[in-house]
C-alpha cells in the first residue's frame, strides 16, 4: 500500500486535477490523504462531497508544508505496515498513469532507499530537478540535467536513475521502515528546506536518495513561493524574499538547514559561501529581470 500524502492550502483548483490523475493509475493499491491547512476556498467540502474515499486531515493555518506533511504521515502510520510506503507529493502537480508503478519498479531495483521523482515544468517541459550533488565544503550545488528538455534527456534511455545528495518533497517514495528509522520532516524548517534536510539525514543513515527518471512529476512552477528564478518579483518582493518563510531564500531558515544538514564541522564554511552565492545570484537575476 502506498499512502499518498498531499499537503494543501487554498489549492482547490490544483487538487482536483491531481486526484483525477491518481485515480487513473495502473496500480490501485494506494490511499490518498489530503492534509488541509484551514483552506478558505472550499477544498474540504469538495473532498468530502466529490471524493469521499480520500482521507481528509484537517489542520489550521499555522500548519505550513512540513507540519502538514507530518500530520498526513502520522495519519497513515496508524494503519501502515512495514511493507507499505509513504509518498509525499505537492498539490500543484500532475502525474502520468504509470507514475506509481514506475516508482515501485524503481524501489524493487533499489530497495531500502528513497525514490524521488524528476521534476518537470508543466509549461516548458524543462527539468527543474533531476538530481543534485552538494559539495559540503564549497556549498556548490551541481544540478543534474537542470533546464534540459525532459523528453530529450530520456528519449534513448529506460529505467534511468541518478544518485542524488538529497530530494525535493514533490514526489518522494519512502518505505515505512525508513520513516521509523530516521523520523519525520523537521518542523524547525516549516516551509522550505525540510525535504532537503530529510534527504541528507537519510544519507547519514545509509539510505541513498535516488531520482527515478521514469516517474516524472509535472508541476506548475510559477505557483511556487517568492523566487525570482521562476518568476519576476518587484524590488520590495525581492528584498522581502530573504526574510519570509514563503521563500526558499529565507536566510534564517537556510542557516538552520545548513547546520542540521551538514553539522558544525562544515557550518562556518558552508554558510557564508551559500549566502554569498544566493544573494549575488538572486541580485543578478533581479537586475536582468528588470531590464
Amino acid at each position: 500500500m502506498i499512502y499518498i500524502v498531499i499537503p494543501t492550502f487554498n489549492e482547490k483548483k490544483f487538487i482536483k486535477e491531481l486526484i483525477e490523475k491518481l485515480n487513473d493509475q495502473t496500480v490501485s493499491d494506494f490511499k490518498i490523504i489530503i492534509s488541509d491547512n484551514g483552506s478558505s476556498d472550499g477544498t474540504d467540502n469538495m473532498i468530502v462531497k466529490k471524493y469521499p474515499y480520500v482521507d481528509l486531515v484537517l489542520n489550521d493555518e499555522s500548519y505550513w508544508w512540513t507540519k502538514s506533511t507530518n500530520a498526513g504521515i502520522q495519519h497513515a502510520l496508524k494503519n501502515a505496515t512495514e511493507n507499505d510506503f509513504i509518498l509525499t507529493i505537492n498539490c500543484d502537480t500532475i502525474v502520468k498513469k504509470d507514475y506509481l508503478n514506475n516508482l515501485l519498479i524503481c524501489n524493487k531495483k533499489n530497495p531500502n532507499n528513497l525514490i524521488g521523482s524528476v521534476t518537470v515544468d508543466l509549461d516548458s517541459n524543462l527539468i527543474k530537478f533531476g538530481g543534485v550533488i552538494v559539495n559540503k565544503w564549497t556549498a556548490k550545488y551541481q544540478r543534474i540535467n537542470h533546464n534540459e528538455n525532459y523528453d530529450n534527456v530520456c528519449k534513448n534511455t529506460h529505467n534511468m536513475t541518478i544518485k542524488s545528495s538529497t530530494l525535493p518533497g514533490r514526489g518522494i517514495l519512502i518505505p515505512i521502515p525508513i520513516i521509523k528509522k530516521i523520523g519525520l520532516f523537521d518542523e524547525m524548517l516549516p516551509q522550505y528546506f525540510a525535504d532537503y534536510e530529510f534527504g541528507f539525514r537519510a544519507g547519514k543513515n545509509s539510505v541513498q536518495p535516488i531520482v527515478c527518471y521514469d516517474a516524472p512529476v509535472y508541476t506548475h512552477m510559477k505557483n511556487t513561493g517568492l523566487n525570482n528564478e521562476l518568476r519576476k518579483l518587484s524590488f520590495s518582493q525581492f528584498i522581502y524574499s530573504f526574510f519570509t518563510r514563503r521563500s526558499p531564500h529565507f536566510l534564517l531558515k537556510r542557516a538552520v538547514y545548513i547546520y542540521k544538514s551538514f553539522g558544525i564541522k562544515f557550518f562556518l564554511i558552508h554558510l557564508p559561501l551559500d549566502f554569498l552565492r544566493l544573494i549575488v545570484g538572486s541580485s543578478l537575476r533581479q537586475f536582468k529581470n528588470q531590464h
